[in-house]
């Protein structure tokens, strides 16, 4: 991706779920890099992201990415989780890994860091507290259980919180920024893949995110229906954007296919 300065923005993912030891390597992986306008050494502009699958400039010039964060992460608290009165931090519960950690949707600058594989971002309201309320702006982060169980390795309130997010295993992959027609307008539009790891599953969709000021607004549902009630998909999107024709065209990795999404007249 060619930024506003016009230097080059590439993503290296990790080279697993939860590998700190991608943190050492040289070149360094889960990092956003940069290569100056003219060419030379790409550098490190942003750390610990997974996998910056999303990588888009918006209209102010800002640059973001959608993050396809890890899975099967273990709980962080020393309490008890839902019915089981036990302490059970470290354990794998899949009713918290249905919902942990958020996928994250941050703006970039220099030096930023999103804390894989060491701080998850917690879209809980009351943190830890089975069937709490999910809020995905400004998300805190909290320390990962097995790679930073005494957080010696870093410190995840130091973190700035992340701007704005979506739901833990959405799988985000292609990211724009795009202007739409009335009600939508100016915004972010990501396709979802969906989940491999939640029961239930959570569905594939194109999602849309409202960009204003500078800040991205709540995750709205552009276009759906790609998974049936039984949990099998015929469809798993991967990017949209709009064309030269207004349209939105969307790419699925399960069809193969590409879709055109137009409102009446274009």
């Amino acid at each position: 991706m060619v930024g506003p300065d016009r230097a080059i923005y590439f993503s290296v993912a990790s080279n697993g779920n939860a590998s700190p030891e991608d943190r050492e390597k040289n070149p360094e992986r889960a990092a956003i890099y940069r290569i100056p306008p003219g060419g030379g050494a790409p550098e490190v502009f942003a750390m610990g992201v997974r996998n910056g699958t999303g990588l888009a400039v918006a209209p102010d010039g800002a640059v973001w990415t959608a993050v396809n964060h890890r899975d099967n992460i273990q709980y962080p608290y020393d309490t008890p989780y839902g019915d089981d009165q036990s302490a059970r931090r470290g354990a794998v519960i899949q009713a918290y890994v249905n919902d942990h950690p958020a996928e994250p949707l941050a703006k970039l600058t220099p030096g930023r860091e999103l804390g894989w594989p060491y701080c998850n971002p917690d879209p809980d309201v009351e943190p830890g507290v089975a069937g709490t309320a999910l809020d995905y702006s400004d998300m805190r982060f909290v320390a990962d259980v097995e790679t930073n169980p005494d957080g010696t390795k870093m410190d995840c309130a130091a973190l700035a919180p992340v701007e704005q997010g979506m739901p833990a295993h959405a799988a985000p992959l292609g990211m724009a920024f795009v202007t739409l027609p009335a009600p939508f307008g100016e915004g972010a539009l990501i396709g979802l893949n969906g989940s491999w790891n939640r029961e239930p599953p959570l569905a594939p969709e194109v999602a849309f995110f409202p960009y204003l000021d500078g800040k991205m607004g709540d995750q709205v549902t552009l276009v759906s229906g790609f998974q049936l009630p039984d949990g099998k998909r015929w469809g798993r999107p991967v990017a949209a954007t709009v064309g030269p024709d207004g349209a939105v065209y969307i790419t699925d990795a399960s069809a193969p296919a590409v879709y055109r999404l137009a409102p009446p007249g274009i």
